[in-house]
């Protein structure tokens, strides 16, 4: 058995929408988990020595298995959204003749958002903060090992729930600020995240990392 796509409108738009909902989905479903894990950490804070051999380290186990489900999870939504992110600014690009003439002979990921946001006047301090938190920190250590495998290794470790999270939301703000100088959005930027996060996703989550007010 098989499924062909060939009668599917598949374009450039299509494949960066998808992307980025297959990335919210990931980052809900590792969300989703926390509820089970803290109440599971709280029961083995909690648990005596008697308890736990009598379930023979049950409790542990189930920790150390929802840990890898949202690890799953989190490491799929990095590169998911990464990927939505460089397909956003292409796409871009290419429905801009200003951009595009902009952009001709940048290279490089930040080169290219930044200069794409700087063509039209906005503001890239949210943009600086995917870029040095999340694309660097979080997606080239889980998508190239080598070189300095050991001290990827140890960042990957590092991966939170709360670091995708904010880097979700900075990425968000750069790509409606985006839309804003391509005249497709307006300014109400508070609005469009609390949208998107209707799939699932707590819109209010980490608010001491919440982006500045839209300027």
């Amino acid at each position: 058995m098989d499924i062909s796509f060939e009668h599917l409108l598949i374009n450039e738009f299509k494949v960066t929408r998808i992307h980025g909902i297959n990335a919210f989905d990931e980052l809900i479903k590792a969300q989703n988990l926390l509820p089970s894990y803290h109440n599971l950490l709280e029961t083995a804070k909690n648990e005596s020595h008697e308890e736990w051999m009598q379930n023979a380290g049950t409790t542990g186990s189930e920790i150390r298995f929802l840990e890898e489900q949202a690890f799953r999870h989190l490491s799929k939504a990095v590169i998911l959204y990464q990927s939505s992110m460089e397909a956003i600014v292409a796409l871009a690009e290419s429905h801009h003749e200003g951009l595009a003439t902009q952009l001709r002979d940048i290279k490089g990921f930040k080169n290219r958002w930044e200069n794409a946001l700087t063509y039209f006047d906005e503001p890239t301090k949210e943009f600086q903060k995917y870029e040095s938190e999340f694309y660097k920190e979080l997606r080239i250590p889980l998508t190239h090992l080598t070189p300095n495998r050991q001290d990827r290794l140890n960042k990957i470790k590092l991966i939170s729930y709360k670091k995708v999270y904010n880097g979700f939301r900075n990425g968000w703000w750069s790509f409606l600020r985006l839309q804003r100088g391509l005249e497709l959005t307006g300014d109400n930027f508070e609005d469009n995240w609390r949208l998107i996060c209707e799939r699932g996703l707590n819109h209010k989550s980490f608010m001491e990392d919440h982006p500045d007010n839209i300027e």
